[in-house]
């Protein structure tokens, strides 16, 4: 595998885990003392480990806030990165090429071989 498919993968699962994240701290921002208070009298074990957890809400939703912001720099880092190689390396004109040429209904090389024909040239 080259270093640009790692770096994109390494991005992909940063992505993931700061998904992750991001749904724990929503968590942690939605649940109400009272429904905790409701669960520990109704016996659910996680209920009680969930109490202090409440007790100092901020300082566990700006862990988990930093957590996934770094994630989402760390991985827009991997993929500037793996672009900026692509851009840089041997195959840089390759990538110029056909993002200038793209489009949805017609590829590259057909509007190439029509402009040749129009123009009369007959190489290949």
């Amino acid at each position: 595998m080259t270093a640009d498919l790692v770096s994109l993968l390494v991005a992909a699962v940063f992505v993931v885990i700061a998904a992750f994240l991001v749904a724990g701290e929503t968590a942690i921002g939605r649940v109400s003392r009272a429904r905790v208070d409701e669960l520990a009298h109704g016996g659910v074990r996680g209920a009680a480990t969930l109490r202090p957890l409440l007790d100092d809400r901020a300082r566990y939703v700006n862990v988990l806030l930093f957590l996934h912001m770094f994630l989402f720099v760390a991985a827009i880092v991997l993929v500037t990165r793996a672009f900026l190689d692509m851009l840089t390396g041997p195959t840089w004109w390759r990538t110029l090429v056909n993002a200038s040429c793209w489009k949805a209904s017609t590829p590259c090389s057909r509007r190439t071989r029509s402009a040749r024909r129009a123009s009369g040239s007959r190489t290949a």
